[in-house]
């Protein structure tokens, strides 16, 4: 809901209010953002200020008006605001903008950058002008009643007659008053992508984010702000996002007045966008949320918006990828062996990874030459997949569909088409190059190329990878490249999404390097991480789930010892991490023993009984307030259906297990527990939140019981939470 009471402007979710009031000085000033207020009272929340702050700039003739302290909805460079601005803009020599409201526009269809189809409840822009400039600024909101979500976004428009440049154009900024809060985001690299990390927020500016020309590993666009007492059960947060797969941008200020400022975008460093005359600029869409219970609450919202709104619900196929079975060494015999097998068990479709095409037999050649490798595949891609489906397996496949290998034929025909800059030293990364994405004709070949093999092959999936990152941009456009990349990028994959509606397309880049909502508009799951060790993606995916649902996961079992840990780890427990999520497999299954294939084809067949609710599942993290050594997840599959995951990191001996408390039960329904050691109970969800769930004695480390669960070295044990109607 939008109300707007002469100079306020109200927006109203179902649990949070946020307030906006036009000044005397026609800016937009922010006055509050959180738990549901009564409008009426908003009026109260206005700073009330009349003296002049000694060495602090004003509007002239108004010394209350002082800039330093303002809460701004958007601020602008050179306009006395000494905290980092939200947009800087040149036009010639001039990079001073002295933008003032116009007016509001409600109810008009906003166009946003990423093809994401989501209908808001309610949409409105406030539009700004430039008075003595023929420049428009537009503040876009977008309001998303149910899930206590509002996302924004920026554009500028040139009515002028010469070119306009924008050197920075954050899509949103929160000034919050004082108050000690931390910043929560989630970092990492290849192999161990978004690790949760907390810092305090103390004087200065703090600037993350990715110069990669992707999302990246290093540092996830999904980000939190808490206030210090703060943890994922109560307390209050504000969590954001952005709907961009390029580099971005996180800045958070803390100014002398204990006043925070966050913004999010992308990222500034060497961005620069020429914009011409009568054309305009759209900034990418961020994603923002209030809670008032917790950064479970901040996640729930989270999670519903992209179910919703972002990613595309669909029954996804329980998979098996080759690629740990065979790397390059693939044969027409060894898949089939391998399709025998998967049917047996239960898996739905065999994706053939990396190696398929070209003369690719290691990572050095090929990459672009999208047509079958005949030497392994006698009969074609259309062979493999015909014995797929008379076998009851549907066929997936790997691409690399934005890189091109100097060791190729398309190389040969088009040097020009990749991002090679031989005017200075040569970086690559694997071998390979960037196709130019920003060329229709580089796209219009992959598509073609593509299409045939997909229409050849009667594939349903398809696996994109993306290997590396960008370096060499080259050209008077450089600072626009990046982004028309990403803009390109994005044209491709709705081409093929609308040609093929069947197509499942799961997104990857080296794992989870490109783990982001721009991804997801396209494709409705992504690979998490290249690391499968269940102790690894304990982590992986817990500090995924802060921002992401476990629709958007995908898990997969892995041979013991992993291949890129050589951890051992017990097959029960890898199947349990690797089913909190989309579920595949990648190991050699036909070299399984008895056990491993039994715990397998188990988890299958539970994932096949609760895949109709994952689209809807929600994650809650029970870990805090105990001792660091175990995860603790609570996952509802619906309102009366969910599990309880606890993963010991580390065995010790006469360790007293944890009281778990769960967390957003129906607090006067009868629940019942059973499994890992537990005979089945039933207890009462108010007493399952309030004092918690009593587990069972653990392996002390001398003698076990049937009643005794044995949580060791990284193990899981997990509980049937099963709500009773009684």
């Amino acid at each position: 809901m939008l109300t707007i009471k002469k100079d306020l402007f109200i927006i109203e979710t179902a649990n949070t209010t946020y307030a906006m009031r036009l000044t005397d000085h026609d800016d937009i000033q922010h006055l509050y953002y959180g738990k549901k207020l009564k409008k009426e009272d908003i009026k109260a929340l206005i700073p009330k200020r009349e003296l002049l702050l000694v060495n602090s700039l004003y509007m002239a003739g108004d010394v209350s008006y002082g800039i330093d302290d303002m809460s701004f909805e958007y601020s602008f460079a050179h306009r006395g605001d000494s905290r980092p601005s939200a947009c800087i803009l040149r036009d010639g020599d001039s990079e001073v903008f002295d933008f003032q409201f116009d007016k509001i526009i409600q109810h008009v269809k906003l166009d946003k950058m990423t093809a994401a189809s989501h209908d808001s409840d309610i949409d409105f822009t406030i539009q700004m002008k430039c008075p003595d400039k023929d420049i428009v600024l537009r503040l876009n909101f977008a309001v998303f009643y149910d899930s206590d979500v509002i996302t924004r976004w920026v554009e500028v428009v040139n009515n002028s007659d010469k070119n306009l440049s924008i050197e920075k154009l954050m899509s949103n900024q929160l000034d919050l008053k004082g108050g000690k809060y931390n910043l929560i985001t989630f970092d990492g690299a290849w192999a161990r992508e978004r690790y949760k990390t907390t810092k305090s927020i103390q004087y200065g500016t703090y600037n993350a984010g990715s110069l990669t020309g992707m999302s990246s590993p290093e540092c996830n666009p999904f980000f939190i702000v808490a206030k210090n007492n703060c943890d994922n059960m109560s307390g209050e947060c504000y969590a954001f996002n952005l709907v961009y797969s390029g580099s971005h941008k996180i800045c958070v200020h803390r100014d002398t007045f204990e006043g925070i400022r966050i913004m999010n975008g992308i990222q500034d460093e060497g961005f620069s966008y020429t914009l011409p005359p009568c054309q305009s600029f759209v900034s990418p869409e961020s994603v923002m949320t209030y809670s008032c219970k917790g950064m479970n609450g901040a996640s729930l919202n989270m999670h519903e918006f992209v179910q919703k709104n972002i990613a595309a619900q669909r029954q996804i196929p329980v998979m098996l990828n080759t690629w740990e079975a065979m790397y390059f060494d693939m044969s027409e015999d060894k898949i089939k062996e391998i399709v025998d097998k998967a049917a047996d068990m239960g898996f739905e479709t065999v994706v053939i990874d990396d190696g398929w095409f070209g003369e690719r037999n290691d990572d050095t050649t090929s990459l672009g030459d999208w047509f079958v490798n005949k030497d392994k595949f006698p009969q074609g891609i259309k062979g493999i997949g015909d014995y797929c489906r008379k076998k009851g397996i549907s066929l997936g496949i790997w691409f690399e569909p934005e890189m091109i290998s100097v060791s190729s034929k398309l190389y040969s025909s088009h040097p020009d088409w990749a991002l090679k800059n031989n005017d200075i030293r040569d970086i690559t990364g694997r071998g390979q190059y960037i196709l130019d994405m920003t060329k229709k004709e580089v796209r219009d070949y992959l598509y073609d190329a593509m299409s045939f093999v997909i229409e050849e092959g009667n594939i349903g999936y398809v696996k994109w990878d993306f290997n590396r990152r960008f370096a060499e941009i080259r050209g008077k456009s450089g600072g626009e490249y990046l982004h028309n990349y990403i803009l390109g990028l994005y044209e491709l994959l709705k081409r093929l999404n609308d040609n093929f509606p069947q197509l499942v397309i799961e997104g990857c880049a080296s794992g989870g390097g490109r783990f982001d909502l721009g991804i997801l508009c396209f494709c409705p799951f992504i690979w998490t991480s290249d690391n499968t060790n269940p102790l690894s993606r304990a982590y992986i995916q817990e500090g995924t789930s802060y921002g992401y649902p476990l629709s958007a996961m995908l898990n997969h079992v892995s041979a013991s010892p992993n291949h890129q840990t050589k951890r051992l780890c017990d097959i029960s427990t890898r199947s349990a991490v690797a089913m909190q999520g989309v579920f595949g497999c990648q190991e050699d299954i036909t070299k399984l023993d008895a056990k491993e294939e039994e715990s397998i084809v188990n988890a299958i067949k539970e994932y096949k009984s609760l895949r109709k609710y994952l689209s809807f599942a929600k994650i809650y993290r029970l870990g805090d307030g105990f001792d660091e050594n175990d995860f603790v997840w609570q996952i509802m599959y619906n309102d009366s259906e969910g599990r309880l995951l606890i993963y010991r990191k580390r065995f010790l001996p006469d360790y007293i297990n944890p009281v778990i408390r769960f967390y957003n039960l129906d607090r006067d329904a009868l629940y019942q527990i059973e499994g890992a050691g537990c005979k089945s109970f039933r207890v009462h969800g108010s007493t399952l939140e309030d004092y918690g769930f009593v587990m069972p004695q653990n392996y002390m480390g001398n003698n076990t019981s049937d009643d005794t669960t044995m949580l060791l070295d990284d193990t899981a044990v997990v509980y049937k939470l099963t709500k009773i109607n009684n």
